[in-house]
């Protein structure tokens, strides 16, 4: 998930002196137990951080230069020098609680491949937010308008613990409340869009996370009761025993008798102790935790490796619920949050974002909040189309090839006006039937069929009896 928070002037020491304390978490391959901080103390990121000579390692100074308005290297101020209330904002990631456990628990080959994981799927999601949610304002009064920005001035500190003492891989990016507009001049961001986006950018980095995972090590997913995505083979019980932070947090908001999202970040700040826990100590103490909870090395090995089918493409109905049913339309941010949101094993940014755009069309440049809303219906398919061709793909290539045969389908339905909710073609698939349509219905009927049978082959989905009784075509 992804946390916005606005930073007050004179905190960015805290990140610096915060990580240096789970230094000692860091293992080597050879070393006992897992690699549970970064193997690097910060990075910088963004484009913005390029730009100003900012590279690799975030050093103390330079980090309090730009949380202070001024430039790295000479110290002269970007932009205005009156001071603003906002120093930065903290932009942070945070693993789905299965993938801590697993990093936690496991040898340090395994738990590398998932802080790698953790980190491209951060580093693709911030992409997003700087290349779509972040703004600065020009003009006055009623004439205000929003422009890009050329870089966004970042720090990333990725951390393995909570301040509970459980496993919790988060990261920390720290973004300066200055940028670059593409105008050239400085000035404070418009922090309404990072706020706008953030459902959209931390469904991205879930969706990024659950493709590199299983790419990676072969995990697969299961959706909780609540719909959130969790490793398959890491049991609830487990999940639950290392997730006291989430249940300090929730005791709170019952007691308040609130449930908005202001009360649970009072929650979250009212319950937020100082970590005591020895970080060199967590390691052993989680292993015997989990093994008295029957989680040992027998039971975590058959999480990774496991085999997964392909050609498995969006979840159709958490799509369409997901983006309700609203008569002015939704935004592209909104869009974005569904598809991710209904990819069971996810899909890189790109992925994401070329399938939407496929059938929304192309951006036209709005950025923040001032993106346009766009009618819903073209981005929703209906039954017949996917009970033919499987649900729509995961990559954005994949796209064009399911998209194709979909306008097979529909042509050859608006040619002979076939109205059927269930069938593509609407035929049962007998030979009796097929056998009395004219002759050039026929001949369509089976070019249709073998553009959705090949499709099918092509994105790895089956064809079966059944999918002929339904008279798709599979009969001949």
């Amino acid at each position: 998930m992804l946390t916005v928070f606005s930073l007050r002037a004179g905190r960015g020491d805290y990140y610096l002196a915060d990580l240096a304390a789970e230094l000692s978490f860091i293992r080597t391959p050879g070393e006992a137990g897992a690699a549970l901080a970064p193997r690097r103390p910060g990075q910088w990121m963004g484009a913005g951080s390029g730009r100003l000579g900012l590279v690799g390692g975030v050093d103390g100074e330079p980090l309090a230069a730009v949380l202070a308005g001024r430039h790295p290297g000479n110290g002269r101020p970007l932009g205005s020098t009156r001071p603003v209330a906002v120093s930065a904002f903290d932009l942070t990631f945070s693993a789905p609680k299965s993938a801590s456990v697993l990093m936690a628990l496991s040898p340090p080959g395994v738990a590398a491949e998932v802080l790698d994981a953790h980190e491209a799927a951060t580093a693709s999601a911030f992409s997003y937010v700087e290349d779509r949610a972040m703004a600065v304002r020009r003009g006055a009064d009623g004439d205000r308008s929003l422009l890009p920005i050329a870089g966004a001035t970042a720090a990333a500190f990725t951390h393995g613990l909570s301040r509970a003492g459980d496993p919790h891989l988060h990261t920390h990016v720290v973004v300066a409340n200055r940028a670059q507009g593409t105008d050239g001049r400085w000035s404070a961001l418009d922090s309404r869009g990072l706020f706008a986006h953030a459902k959209a950018a931390g469904e991205l980095y879930r969706a990024h996370l659950r493709a590199e995972l299983s790419e990676r090590l072969g995990v697969d997913w299961v959706r909780t009761a609540a719909g959130r995505s969790e490793i398959a083979g890491i049991p609830p019980l487990i999940i639950g025993a290392f997730s006291s932070r989430r249940a300090d947090i929730e005791v709170e908001v019952a007691r308040r008798g609130l449930g908005s999202g202001s009360a649970r970040r009072v929650a979250w700040a009212t319950t937020r102790d100082g970590k005591e826990e020895d970080p060199a100590a967590a390691p052993l103490r989680w292993r015997s935790r989990a093994a008295a909870l029957g989680l040992g090395p027998t039971e975590l090995g058959p999480v990774c490796g496991r085999p997964l089918p392909a050609g498995v493409g969006i979840d159709e109905r958490r799509f369409a619920a997901a983006l309700g049913a609203s008569p002015d339309g939704a935004p592209r941010r909104v869009v974005i949050e569904a598809w991710a949101a209904a990819l069971d094993r996810g899909a890189a940014r790109g992925d994401v974002e070329g399938s939407v755009d496929r059938w929304l069309g192309e951006p036209d440049g709005a950025v923040g909040v001032g993106e346009s809303r766009r009618a819903i219906a073209p981005l929703l398919v209906p039954a017949h189309l996917v009970r033919a061709l499987g649900a729509r793909p995961a990559t954005a290539v994949a796209q064009d090839l399911w998209r194709s045969a979909a306008e097979g389908v529909v042509s050859y339905r608006q040619r002979w006006r076939v109205s059927d909710p269930v069938r593509a073609l609407g035929v049962d698939g007998t030979g009796r039937d097929l056998s009395v349509l004219p002759a050039p219905r026929l001949s369509e009927h089976l070019a249709v069929s073998r553009q959705i049978a090949d499709t099918r082959r092509a994105l790895g989905r089956s064809l079966d009896r059944t999918a002929g009784r339904e008279g798709l075509g599979w009969e001949r």
